[in-house]
């Protein structure tokens, strides 16, 4: 009796453990319990999981299957489709745009260039020798096309010291020195322009010419610096003096053209443009683009904050396109932030004249008007500008800041 006694205690101990001890059998060696395998258990408790799943979803695998097949096959018809419409348009636009590539300069980038301007050149000239979509109806001009009967404005330009009166100051003697000191000379230029030292730059290319005077590239280099001094006369000599040397030079006549442009000789700036660019049939139509070309090299040189380019290539633009409004109201602005107040009002007064039911233009003549003390004719100006456009941003803030310093 005590032995049964006893042993109903171990019975009902291990009916208590067994909701978390489920045994099959006992290891007879040992005498120590073996856990069920429960993957069956699991196994067939998933498949009952994903049988309720498809059944609310109430889509089989097959159909599901079938369902994107044809959403594929819709999707391709779809491309198709577009194709076919818009085949003769990419065959257009292939006819007016530039190639994928292009080639950047011949040979290395000058130091003053300030950026990418032979790449831009090779870009326009094969945008502008392509085919057109269609042929005109009558021949093409072989001059020029004279500029239009508005005269462009004339800016008036600056000085820079010549290369005697530079040279003078350092207390050098001008004579020539070696090969070598002229390679020096121009990489102490480059340093010079990083830093923003102008006089300095302009003297170790006034001695690399004296060190290497058989050098086209230095008088060209000594051009485009007299063109960031605003000095166009200056840049026209130093233009013709590489141009003497290497006349088929093509950064040459491209300099050469933005110097002219300065002096306010623009037939003689757009020939030297068009020759840089090997064009020989001069279309309006070709003019057109080049100056909306221009234009927007001018824009990504201003998004870089690049004025000097800015400004250049906003003159280029208008020289090639004299009624192009956005050209000259983005020289006045350009001119503006140079410091340059005075040019930005002649080029803004121009604006307005090509284009008075412009907002932009009536905006920035206002702004050259401000910088020159005008206050109640720039008020003018904007108040214009809100007429012509009352969403124009940039004349309501220039109203709202005069209210405020009332």
């Amino acid at each position: 009796m005590d032995e049964c006694a006893s042993a109903r205690p171990e019975l009902g101990s291990a009916q208590a453990d067994a909701p978390h001890h489920a045994y099959s059998e006992r290891d007879g060696e040992h005498g120590r319990p073996r856990p069920l395998d429960r993957s069956a258990t699991s196994g067939s408790r998933g498949r009952a999981t994903v049988g309720r799943r498809r059944a609310r979803s109430g889509v089989s695998l097959p159909i599901a299957v079938v369902l994107i097949a044809l959403a594929a096959l819709q999707g391709a018809l779809m491309a198709g489709t577009l194709s076919l419409l818009f085949r003769e348009r990419r065959g257009v636009s292939r006819a007016s745009s530039p190639p994928t590539s292009v080639s950047a300069s011949n040979g290395r980038r000058s130091p003053t260039e300030v950026a990418g301007s032979a790449a831009t050149s090779s870009l326009i000239t094969a945008i502008t020798r392509a085919a057109p979509a269609k042929a005109p109806s009558s021949p093409q001009p072989t001059t020029p096309v004279a500029l239009a009967d508005r005269a462009l404005p004339i800016d008036a330009g600056v000085s820079a010291p010549t290369c005697d009166e530079l040279l003078r100051r350092a207390g050098s003697t001008g004579e020539s020195g070696p090969l070598a000191a002229a390679y020096g000379q121009l990489r102490e230029a480059q340093r010079a322009l990083v830093m923003g030292d102008m006089d300095g730059a302009q003297r170790a290319l006034c001695k690399a010419a004296l060190g290497d005077p058989k050098n086209p590239a230095i008088p060209l280099e000594l051009a485009q610096l007299m063109l960031l001094r605003g000095d166009g006369a200056s840049a026209v000599d130093w233009a013709r003096k590489g141009l003497a040397q290497a006349p088929g030079d093509v950064r040459g006549q491209s300099v050469l053209g933005d110097g002219l442009a300065r002096l306010g000789d623009y037939e003689g700036a757009r020939r030297a443009w068009l020759k840089s660019l090997k064009i020989d049939d001069p279309s309006k139509a070709k003019l057109d683009l080049l100056s909306r070309l221009s234009v927007q090299e001018a824009k990504s040189s201003l998004k870089q904050r690049d004025l000097a380019r800015a400004e250049r290539y906003f003159r280029r633009a208008v020289t090639l396109n004299a009624d192009a409004a956005v050209a000259s109201i983005g020289l006045a602005e350009a001119q503006l932030m140079l410091g340059d107040a005075s040019t930005a009002l002649h080029w803004a007064t121009y604006a307005v004249a090509v284009a008075p039911r412009t907002s932009a233009a009536r905006v920035v003549l206002g702004d050259a008007l401000r910088r020159q003390g005008e206050l109640s004719q720039a008020e003018n100006e904007w108040r214009t500008a809100l007429q012509l456009d009352p969403s124009n941003f940039a004349a309501r803030l220039r109203m709202s800041r005069l209210k405020k310093t009332r």
